[in-house]
């Protein structure tokens, strides 16, 4: 993976969203979610289900960060914190 997949993946998902919003109906944060419901733009029924989703998704995006850089991260660790 190199240097410009993760902003060039991110500007195509955003640019999506932003072009057909009435088509795209996912948002990734838990505040929106709440927000929609409050307004009523979105069923109160639905709101744990997007939670669940949004949490679920954080927590595997996370683990494929972690993995994805774990050898950097032990490299780090040995060179500045065990270092001194």
């Amino acid at each position: 993976m190199d240097d410009t997949s993760v902003p060039y993946s991110y500007t195509v998902v955003k640019f999506s969203h932003f072009t057909y919003p009435c088509y795209v109906g996912g948002h990734i944060n838990p505040a929106v979610t709440l927000a929609l419901a409050v307004v009523g733009r979105l069923k109160w029924i639905k709101v744990p289900i997007y939670w669940l989703a949004q949490y679920l998704g954080a927590f595997f995006g996370a683990a494929c960060v972690y993995l994805v850089y774990y050898g950097l991260l032990l490299v780090f660790i040995a060179l500045f914190l065990y270092d001194r």
